[in-house]
C-alpha cells in the first residue's frame, strides 16, 4: 500500500497537456462506441477475455487495475521521464511511477528477481551515462548507490526465496545475471574514472557488492552441479542453445566494433569471450559425461561472460572509452615465442584472477596457421581470433582441425554429444 501512496504523492507534479487530455477523451469515446452494452443473451456467450474486464476481476486485482489507469492517465509524462537522470525534474516520476508500476505485475519469485535486477542495471546505466559526460556529482552518486543497494538486496532476497522453493537453478540464473551486470559495469566505470572521480568510487562499491554475490553464486553452482533431476538433460541442452546465442551475439558485437573502440576495450572483451569459450567447452564435456546439471552451470557461465563482453563493447562504442587505468584485463600482443592474448592475466566476473582463460597455457606455436599463398610462408592467427571471426563453430560438423588447445577441446566435446 505504501507504494501506491508514493505514486499518488507524485501525481500532483504530473500535469497532462491539453492534447493528451483530448487524446484520452477520444479513446474513451471510441471504446464506448465500439463496445455497446450487450443483452443478457449475448452476455451468456461473452468471451473469456471480456470476462477479465468484469467487476469481479477488477476487485480481485485492484492494484493492477489502478496501475493501468495511472499508466494511461499519465502516458505523456511517463514517456518523457523514461530517460531522466538524477537531477532532472522528471527523475522522481521515473523512479516512483515508471518503475514502480511494472513491479505490481511481477507475481512469481523469479519475475520479482528479474524486475529488481533490471532496475539495478538501470541505475548502473545512469551512473555510467553521467560519468561519461563528467556530470556525476557526489549527490547523484549517493542517490544512485542507495537505490542500487536496495535493488541488489531485493534480488538477493528473491534468490534466497528461490532456494527455499527448491529452485536452485533459477537462483543460479538470477545470481549469475546480477554478477555479470555488476562486474561489466565495474570495468566500464574504471575506464571512465579519468573523466569522473565519482565513477571510481562507484566501481569500488560494485566490487564490494560483487564479493558477497559471487560467494553465494559459487555455493549455488555447487549445489546445482551435485544434483540430478528428471529434466536435467533437457534443461542443460536448452541452456546450451541460449549460451550459443549469447556467445554469438558477443562475437558479433566484437567484430562490429573492431575499428570503433580502443585496443584496451577489445582486450577487455576478448578476455571475457575467452572465458566464455572455455566454459562452453566444459559444458559440452559435462554433457558427454552425463553430468547434465554441471553442464547447465557451465552454459550459464557462458551466458554471464558473453553478456559482460557485450556490455563492455557497447559502452566502449557509446562512450568512447579510454585505455584501461589499472590494466587488470589488458592483453599483450604476442611476439615470437611469447604467449597469446588468452594467457594474459584477467579478472573474471566472480573476482578470480586467472592467467589463462582456457585453463592450459597456449603459445603462438599452438596457433592456427593459414597460408599466405607464398611457398614456405604462413601467417599465424590465434585460436581465439579464429573463433571470434566465425572461422570455426562449436557445433561445426567439419573434420577436426589439427591445431591443439581450446579449439580442439571445444569441437571434440560438441561432436561427441552429437551437436
Amino acid at each position: 500500500m505504501k507504494k501506491i501512496e508514493d505514486i499518488f504523492n507524485t501525481l500532483p507534479k504530473a500535469v497532462m497537456t491539453a492534447e493528451e487530455r483530448t487524446r484520452i477523451r477520444e479513446a474513451v469515446s471510441t471504446f464506448i462506441a465500439e463496445h455497446p452494452v450487450v443483452s443478457p443473451l449475448v452476455a451468456a456467450r461473452i468471451s473469456p477475455f471480456t470476462k477479465l474486464l468484469s467487476l469481479d476481476f477488477v476487485q480481485a486485482h485492484a492494484f493492477q487495475a489502478l496501475a493501468l489507469i495511472l499508466l494511461v492517465a499519465c502516458g505523456g509524462i511517463t514517456v518523457a521521464a523514461q530517460n531522466a537522470l538524477p537531477g532532472d525534474p522528471l527523475y522522481a516520476v521515473k523512479l516512483n511511477v515508471n518503475e514502480e508500476l511494472p513491479g505490481l505485475f511481477a507475481f512469481s519469485t523469479q519475475a520479482k528477481a528479474d524486475y529488481e535486477a533490471g532496475l539495478a542495471e538501470r541505475r548502473l546505466n545512469e551512473v555510467t551515462s553521467l560519468s561519461a559526460e563528467g556530470k556525476l556529482t557526489p549527490e547523484a552518486r549517493t542517490q544512485i548507490e542507495a537505490n542500487l543497494q536496495a535493488h541488489v538486496d531485493n534480488v538477493e532476497k528473491s534468490v534466497n526465496k528461490l532456494q527455499s522453493e527448491n529452485d536452485a537453478r533459477g537462483a543460479v540464473e538470477v545470481s549469475s545475471d546480477l554478477a555479470s551486470t555488476l562486474h561489466a559495469h565495474e570495468q566500464v566505470l574504471l575506464d571512465l574514472s579519468s573523466r569522473s572521480d565519482e565513477a571510481g568510487e562507484v566501481a569500488s562499491t560494485l566490487r564490494q557488492q560483487l564479493g558477497s554475490i559471487s560467494d553465494h553464486l559459487t555455493d549455488l553452482e555447487e549445489q546445482v552441479a551435485g544434483e540430478e533431476t528428471g529434466d536435467s538433460e533437457a534443461r542443460a541442452r536448452t541452456k546450451s542453445e541460449q549460451a550459443e546465442d549469447e556467445l554469438s551475439a558477443a562475437k558479433s558485437a566484437r567484430a562490429d566494433a573492431t575499428t570503433s573502440v580502443s585496443e584496451d576495450v577489445l582486450d577487455d572483451a576478448d578476455a571475457q569471450i575467452d572465458h566464455a569459450l572455455s566454459e562452453l567447452a566444459d559444458g559440452y564435456t559435462s554433457l558427454q559425461n552425463g553430468s547434465f546439471n554441471k553442464a547447465f552451470v557451465d552454459f550459464q557461465s557462458v551466458i554471464r561472460y558473453s553478456k559482460e563482453a557485450e556490455v563492455i563493447i557497447k559502452a566502449g562504442v557509446k562512450y568512447d572509452l579510454p585505455a584501461d587505468n589499472d590494466g587488470d584485463n589488458a592483453s599483450t600482443t604476442p611476439e615470437e615465442g611469447s604467449t597469446t592474448p588468452s594467457e594474459a592475466t584477467s579478472t573474471d566476473s566472480l573476482g578470480a584472477t586467472t592467467t589463462n582463460a582456457t585453463g592450459t597455457p597456449t603459445t603462438t606455436d599452438e596457433s592456427a596457421s593459414t597460408s599466405t599463398g607464398e611457398a614456405g610462408t604462413s601467417a599465424t592467427t590465434s585460436t581465439s581470433t579464429l573463433l571470434l571471426e566465425g572461422s570455426f563453430s562449436a557445433t561445426s560438423a567439419s573434420p577436426m582441425p589439427t591445431q591443439p588447445g581450446m579449439l580442439n577441446k571445444l569441437l571434440k566435446a560438441a561432436q561427441d554429444v552429437g551437436l
